[in-house]
This record gives C-alpha cells, sequence and structure tokens, in this order.
C-alpha cells in the first residue's frame, strides 16, 4: 500500500498542471487523454457564420437525401435493361406492384449455410391463386421438374421453394408487371 502511494504522488508531482488549475476549471478537464492535450476551458465559443446565400447551399442540399422517390423517366430502354411497368398490367386478373425505388420485389433468401434457397414475391395484388398456377406453369416448363410453392394470401406473397429468382423475374416482366 505504501509503494503505491509513493508511485501515485511520483506521477502527480510530474504533472503540474493537472494541479496547478484557477477555481473555474475542473482537475483533469483535457481534450484528450494524453498529457501533452490542453486544458478544457468550457468559456471558449465556436466561432462560426449562418449563411442564407443560395450559392452556397446549392451544395449543402445536394448532400440532403431526398423527400421522396422521382417517377421514372419514360424512355423506350434503359442501358440496365430495367423495364418500367406497363399501364395495361394493372386491368389483369392479377398484379405485381413494384418496390418504393420501382424494382420487381422479388427477392432470393439463402438460410442453413446454402442450404435452404428461398424465392419470395411479394405485393401481389388481385387473384393470388392464378397468379400462383401460371407463374408454377411457367417455371416447370423451363427447368423441367416439380417446384414446391406457397401461397401466403394474407401477406399478398408468394414463396418458391429453391433458387427461381430469374424465372420469376422474367415472368413478371414478360407479363408487363
Amino acid at each position: 500500500m505504501i509503494s503505491f502511494r509513493r508511485t501515485l504522488s511520483s506521477l502527480c508531482s510530474k504533472d503540474k498542471r493537472l494541479w496547478d488549475v484557477s477555481s473555474s476549471e475542473k482537475i483533469g478537464r483535457q481534450y484528450s487523454s494524453f498529457i501533452g492535450s490542453k486544458l478544457y476551458n468550457p468559456d471558449d465559443k465556436v466561432d462560426f457564420d449562418v449563411s442564407k446565400d443560395p450559392k452556397e447551399w446549392k451544395y449543402v442540399s445536394r448532400l440532403l437525401p431526398a423527400k421522396f422517390i422521382p417517377d421514372p423517366v419514360v424512355k423506350d430502354n434503359f442501358p440496365s435493361g430495367w423495364k418500367p411497368q406497363s399501364v395495361d398490367a394493372v386491368s389483369g386478373p392479377y398484379y405485381v406492384r413494384r418496390s418504393r425505388n420501382h424494382m420487381v420485389p422479388v427477392y432470393l433468401t439463402i438460410g442453413q449455410r446454402g442450404i435452404k434457397k428461398r424465392t419470395t414475391i411479394r405485393h401481389i395484388l388481385g387473384d393470388i391463386w392464378l397468379f400462383s398456377t401460371d407463374l408454377k406453369k411457367y417455371i416447370e416448363d423451363q427447368v423441367k421438374h416439380d417446384v414446391g410453392i406457397k401461397v401466403d394470401e394474407v401477406g399478398c406473397r408468394i414463396v418458391l421453394r429453391g433458387d427461381y429468382l430469374h424465372y420469376a423475374q422474367q415472368f413478371i416482366l414478360e407479363k408487363g408487371m
């Protein structure tokens, strides 16, 4: 215990800044933990200017996130291969609504260390049972074997057992949805 006190007193006597503190500052308040950092003074103010100049604010407005996602520009084809929904797709017996980013809502979930693969189609409106039979027939014609399918009528989604992401997207795009 005595050696600890001697060590503590020798360490504290080396840095006299910590002990020579005026009444307005607190002991040991520094900007950083190393000894060479300057002491923190709460009376110091940061100097700044508020600008309302539109020329300066245009650089700030570029960094702010958009309030909404704009509608896509109407073109014949896009370089990425993306296709917009056709206007006539809503009038059919079933309809697959696009996601908020205007993408086809088909997702692949891989579980159990890559063994269990599920393809999910979301945002299905209308006759979901007719959509499931048409989709199943389309995929079975492509892959030449049976496809396990689960219809979630309340959740407006269909889950396919296996990796059929490409086939499901092609089916939806061919229908114009």
